[in-house]
């Protein structure tokens, strides 16, 4: 639904700043709780500002690979089944370089400060 400002994603980051603010101020238990708050808006703010595209990119890589049109996450589900019985054994190279990339784009989307900076965006 279109709304005003401000956007989702700034809401998102207003809360997980507030969030971020109190956390040292709060008791273990909490703080802990709160430090996953924290966590969890940071991956959905990237999410809701990457996700779609990330997802449009590798859907066309995996179709492009697979050589037929293909729907997500099921297709990688095909994907792993496939590699585990040996049918893409003799492409391999290209099979590690499809899987390595789906792996990158997920931790760019839940924690991209893990990402050695050559595969950073």
């Amino acid at each position: 639904m279109s709304q005003d400002l401000p956007q989702l994603t700034e809401l998102l980051r207003t809360v997980r700043e507030f969030v971020d603010d109190i956390t040292d101020r709060v008791p273990d238990k909490d703080r802990y709780h709160a430090m996953c708050v924290s966590y969890l808006l940071a991956v959905a703010e990237r999410e809701l500002g990457a996700g779609a595209a990330l997802n449009a990119a590798e859907e066309q890589r995996l179709a492009a690979f697979c050589r037929k049109p293909v729907i997500l996450p099921d297709a990688y589900t095909d994907l792993a089944q496939a590699i585990r019985a040996g049918r893409h054994d003799t492409n391999w190279d290209e099979t590690f370089a499809l899987v390595f990339e789906h792996v990158r784009n997920k931790v760019r989307v839940s924690k991209p400060e893990h990402l050695d900076t050559m595969h950073r965006e």
